[in-house]
């Protein structure tokens, strides 16, 4: 159903309305653990590209290359 997902946020707001100061907390503690645990996965995929981008940089192989491969930009592989 199209809609459905507009009512689930409209549901989730009204029972967030509901929470007690407690439950709040916990509910805003959990977001953070969430969006920290994001944050440092995206940090290692960061670090696997670079990685990545160092081994093909030092097999010569052409920068562009690198760049389509890694999602980094021409001047990130140069300053690798």
């Amino acid at each position: 159903m199209v809609g459905n997902t507009e009512y689930e946020k409209v549901f989730e707001l009204a029972e967030m309305d509901n929470l007690t100061r407690e439950e709040m907390c916990e509910y805003n503690q959990g977001l953070k653990i969430e969006r920290d645990y994001f944050s440092a996965m995206e940090n290692v995929r960061e670090e696997e590209r670079k990685e990545m981008a160092l081994k093909l940089k030092a097999a010569n192989a052409a920068f562009n290359l690198i760049s389509e491969t890694t999602g980094l930009t021409i001047e990130q592989i140069e300053s690798l």
